[in-house]
């Protein structure tokens, strides 16, 4: 008989008979508060945590990765026993971090090989959205949403990386365009209130699902207050500026 407690987002307690697993635990404020936006809100008492046997990361994105809780969970010797199993895929970053964090009997992971534990076979299966975009390159993704919104086909843009940087450096080759970088819903806003903002990046391993969500209503609510005439002052600027640059090129 197998047993699964959903904690929060994808952090679940699998427990058989004689095996107990954790998966993906991210126990700490800010992104507690984000998850529970999705899942049944509840207040987490860590003290009933088990003793687990397997603690299995499935990969680096922030509402499944949280240094906060792992920093947590290695220093809990009652949760975390001394032979306590680290599941974790091949990625140098999280197994740096790992390392860094002192833990031991870490395990790396292939898709598809099983591992027995006790009564239980694990098998990984391969995580799309990170092993999948691993060969991705960014400017071949911020490029049409630019060119839509350069052509006018779109009125404003969409872009997500890693870090948003790179999505934010592609889009702003075009000309008209003018992304901005934005991980709090202040600038999401203001950015289009104040700079005609026309492209939002975010970076996929900076922010979680809920606050995507509300970085990309505070974009879209907005407009530019074109009646003030510091503002399209600005913007006349900013224009001239890249007219200018287009003529030297």
């Amino acid at each position: 008989m197998i047993k699964t407690t959903l904690v929060g987002h994808a952090c679940l307690l699998v427990q058989s008979r004689e095996t107990t697993i954790l998966t993906d635990p991210v126990w700490f404020d800010y992104l507690w508060e984000e998850i529970n936006v999705l899942c049944p809100s509840i207040i987490l008492e860590k003290d009933k945590i088990p003793p687990v046997d397997v603690l299995n990361l499935s990969h680096r994105h922030q509402d499944h990765f949280d240094v906060r809780t792992l920093s947590y969970l290695v220093q809990n010797k009652r949760i975390l026993k001394p032979d306590s199993i680290i599941l974790a895929p091949k990625d140098d970053l999280l197994l740096d971090v790992l390392n860094e964090l002192e833990f031991k009997n870490i395990k790396i992971v292939s898709d598809f090989e099983p591992i027995q534990v006790k009564d239980v076979v694990i098998t990984p299966t391969a995580s799309l959205n990170q092993s999948s975009t691993a060969e991705d390159d960014f400017p071949d993704f911020a490029a049409p949403v630019a060119a839509a919104v350069q052509s006018g086909d779109a009125e404003r843009g969409i872009v997500i990386c890693g870090s948003g940087v790179g999505a934010a450096i592609a889009a702003n080759k075009y000309s008209g365009v003018r992304a901005g970088l934005c991980h709090d819903t202040y600038s999401a806003g203001q950015g289009v209130r104040h700079d005609d903002m026309n492209v939002l990046c975010m970076g996929a391993r900076v922010v979680g699902v809920a606050l995507a969500e509300d970085l990309v209503k505070s974009f879209m609510a907005a407009n530019l207050e074109a009646d003030e005439p510091r503002f399209q002052r600005r913007l006349d600027k900013v224009t001239a500026i890249e007219k200018d640059q287009i003529s030297k090129s």
